[in-house]
């Protein structure tokens, strides 16, 4: 399967979209065209089948005096989750190898009692930022991900901390962690997410973004052990809805 990208300049509520010419790549670099407009970008997959295209989110509205890049999820590769289950009658928490997902079409974060099980599940992704400029100073930093679903038995948030998206891929079972640090989205109340949307985090921790190489997200249900059903579902790569992505503001000199 190959994949083509466009990038297209819109108005501030996303719409009257047009494409720019040469924006091809995977990743775009605002110029001063772009201010006052969002951008999206439409990703294109193709095998011996036919093809396919998905639109993103927009981005924020461009603002002068600053730059921001957007990048997005380009691979099956660069998310997936991990999951470890076993009968509530064993105990918290379970104590099984942790399954590694990198092929379906959502992701999971979860912290669960459901069926007479305990689960808890750990999505990751990675964005290939090394477009940005070298010595950058990123002031802010947001991350969209499409809700498929939700449930929030426990009154619980949705966390992230960075990893490092070089060495921390291809995601194994090494790569699960039963609690994260917050470092890159301290909580959102699960309750308060928009079902059937794109969700904007606005980032922690933004010396953790990369501009050699890749930077990566692991996703964690706050708490501990469950009393009842806790989960967020997202869109993966390879999903109808929109990708998840990386907006990063920056500004150089």
């Amino acid at each position: 399967m190959s994949f083509g990208y466009q990038w297209r300049r819109c108005d501030a509520s996303g719409g009257a979209c047009v494409g720019i010419s040469g924006a091809s790549s995977s990743s775009y670099a605002v110029v001063a065209g772009d201010v006052g407009s969002t951008l999206r970008a439409v990703v294109t997959a193709s095998n011996g089948g036919g093809s396919a295209s998905a639109t993103s989110a927009q981005t924020a509205v461009v603002v002068a005096g600053s730059s921001s890049m957007t990048f997005s999820i380009v691979a099956a590769g660069d998310d997936g989750d991990l999951t470890v289950a076993g009968p509530a009658a064993s105990g918290y928490p379970p104590g099984t190898v942790p399954a590694v997902n990198t092929s379906g079409t959502v992701l999971t974060a979860g912290r669960r009692l459901a069926f007479g099980d305990y689960e808890v599940l750990v999505p990751l992704m990675r964005f290939a930022t090394s477009g940005l400029p070298d010595g950058a100073t990123i002031p802010s930093a947001t991350l969209k991900i499409y809700v498929t679903k939700e449930t929030d038995a426990d009154d619980r948030s949705l966390t992230a901390e960075w990893v490092d998206g070089a060495s921390t891929w291809p995601i194994d079972a090494g790569d699960f962690t039963l609690v994260g640090s917050g470092s890159a989205l301290a909580g959102s109340d699960i309750t308060g997410l928009d079902v059937g949307a794109v969700n904007s985090f606005a980032l922690a921790g933004l010396s953790s973004v990369s501009s050699t190489g890749w930077t990566g997200l692991r996703f964690h249900v706050s708490g501990g052990q469950p009393t009842g059903d806790n989960y967020v579902q997202m869109a993966a790569f390879g999903n109808a809805n929109p990708v998840a992505q990386l907006v990063v503001t920056y500004t150089t000199g």
